[in-house]
């Protein structure tokens, strides 16, 4: 009974412990949730959310345009692009004994040098540079002078435009294959090839200023009754269209363009020259002057005579700085270049170890012709031999210097 007892009270203690150890680990367990998409391990940062950190936000902002620096071209000097060609030009006018030959666009200037009437042809033939083209670079027109005060005139004897800067003929004109300048830069043509062989052309000048574009070109071919038109240029008939018109209507076309003449503003090629020879200053150490201007009373000076001819002229030569090795030459043309720049073989006839301010030199010559035949040389300040030819002004008929 007593052992039976014992067993019943061991029992109880053991559940007793076994029930207590199962509440205490039912009071510590934790179970986390399960790990999905749902339900990450960290939380997703939002717009709302601080950091201990700032966050630096950059921000776009206009930017200013960027500058960028264009070099200017360099401007021409369209005058001086022509020059060589302008000097040439005068050259060929100037030249009255026919030294020089012609050249490609110089019919129609050796023309009316040949016949300038009253006018002598430097004044009689004269140029612009215009742009008739309407490219920005002018061209450089060669044309007689019909009216005076300001030079004008119609009639083109040569246009040149500039290619790669060098002057480049677009056309030429004539007596018998003449061009008018119109309105709006465009051109009337009147051509002749003998008895019933007429042209009349309307053109406009390429906007390159390269070449004549026709506008309209009307002509006869051995038949008072058979007139052609086509607007290429071309006379022939087998490429024309063959129109019904009368003499009289076919010489009306051509006055119909005459009313839109519109003469241009010429410079006259003596102007020309004696602007040049200003401006190039060729001789500040040496003054020419007529002698019965330039003498006064008790005026001493040394004197020379170049020639015995019967126009004989009297000229004074006086410096106010001084020169050295002073000469006064007598010159043969050598030879002329395309650019018209003269050269001379000299001849010394009379010479001096100075020319002085207080002693100037009194010479009697002539003047035999349009080339001159008579010059000087002296040595400057800096050492340098200088040589000038003495000539007459186209246009005034003053003394002037130029050197060669």
């Amino acid at each position: 009974m007593k052992r039976k007892y014992f067993f019943l009270v061991v029992l109880l203690v053991l559940l007793l412990l076994v029930f207590g150890g199962c509440g205490e680990n039912k009071a510590e367990e934790r179970i986390d949730p399960p790990q999905t998409e749902e339900t990450p391990l960290e939380p997703e940062t939002t717009a709302l959310e601080t950091t201990d950190e700032s966050e630096t936000t950059e921000v776009e902002t206009a930017s200013e345009p960027e500058t960028i620096e264009v070099e200017d071209e360099p401007q021409i000097d369209y005058a001086k692009a022509y020059d060589e060609k302008l000097a040439r030009y005068y050259a060929f006018i100037h030249d009255q004994d026919n030294v020089l030959k012609i050249q490609e666009g110089e019919t129609g200037v050796w023309e009316r040098k040949t016949y300038s009437g009253e006018l002598s042809p430097l004044d009689a033939i004269g140029y612009a540079i215009v742009d008739v083209s309407g490219d920005g670079i002018p061209e450089l027109v060669i044309a007689s002078i019909t009216e005076q005060d300001p030079p004008r005139g119609s009639e083109i004897f040569a246009l040149y435009t500039l290619v790669d800067d060098k002057p480049s003929l677009s056309f030429e004109g004539w007596e018998r294959s003449r061009f008018s300048s119109l309105e709006n830069g465009e051109f009337l043509y009147y051509g002749s090839g003998g008895a019933n062989h007429s042209t009349i052309g309307h053109y406009s000048l390429s906007s390159d200023g390269k070449e004549l574009v026709c506008k309209d070109y009307y002509f006869t071919d051995g038949s008072v009754d058979s007139y052609y038109h086509n607007t290429t240029g071309e006379h022939e008939p087998s490429r024309s269209e063959e129109v019904d018109m009368s003499g009289d209507a076919f010489r009306q076309i051509g006055e119909e363009l005459e009313k839109k003449i519109k003469p241009l503003t010429l410079i006259s090629f003596s102007t020309y020259m004696n602007t040049k020879k200003a401006t190039d200053a060729p001789s500040k150490e040496i003054k020419i002057e007529w002698a019965k201007d330039a003498l006064t009373e008790g005026t001493i000076y040394d004197e020379f005579v170049a020639d015995t001819s019967e126009d004989q002229v009297k000229l004074l030569l006086s410096t106010e700085t001084g020169v050295k090795d002073f000469t006064f030459l007598s010159l043969t043309l050598d030879h002329v270049d395309d650019a018209g720049k003269v050269s001379f073989s000299t001849k010394e006839l009379y010479s001096a170890k100075q020319l002085t301010p207080e002693r100037p030199l009194f010479v009697t010559m002539t003047f035999f012709g349009d080339l001159p035949s008579y010059g000087i040389s002296y040595v400057d300040k800096e050492g340098n031999t200088k040589h000038f030819s003495i000539e007459l002004s186209g246009q005034d008929g003053s003394l002037q210097l130029s050197e060669f």
